[in-house]
């Protein structure tokens, strides 16, 4: 029975390297070729964080839910979410828009944002189209 705990143990420790695979550089190169600019959204803790409390706050943090959902619907914010820690950035979003005064007036009408308790700023990011989150 130790024999085969120790030889179930080698290969269970020889499997991770034995089934990765290094794609080609040509194959890498040619999805990097098909890559495109995107944006992404970060959004921060704003100044009034915190301030907002029972109702008020819950009906808020709907109100800001369905936003985001409408922009999702509206393929502005395909891929949003928070983060779940009590850090800075509290949610991040990718778009496929990159003109940031664009976003920036179409956030502006974020509730959470009016209400100054979320910041947002933007990054250029570089993605492959067609990646996705299961």
């Amino acid at each position: 029975m130790r024999i085969f705990a120790c030889a179930l143990l080698g290969f269970l420790l020889a499997l991770p390297a034995s089934t990765q695979q290094v794609p080609p550089a040509d194959e890498v190169m040619k999805a990097v070729s098909r890559g495109k600019a995107y944006t992404m959204v970060l959004l921060h803790k704003g100044p009034n964080r915190g301030k907002e409390t029972g109702e008020a706050g819950k009906k808020t943090q709907m109100a800001h839910l369905q936003y985001l959902f409408s922009l999702k619907a509206r393929g502005i914010l395909p891929i949003f979410g928070p983060f779940d820690d009590d850090g800075d950035i509290r949610g991040i979003g990718i778009s496929p828009l990159t003109d940031t005064t664009e976003l920036r007036k179409i956030f502006a009408e974020d509730p959470h944002v009016k209400a100054g308790n979320l910041i947002v700023r933007f990054r250029p990011w570089f993605g492959l189209p067609g990646d996705s989150l299961n």
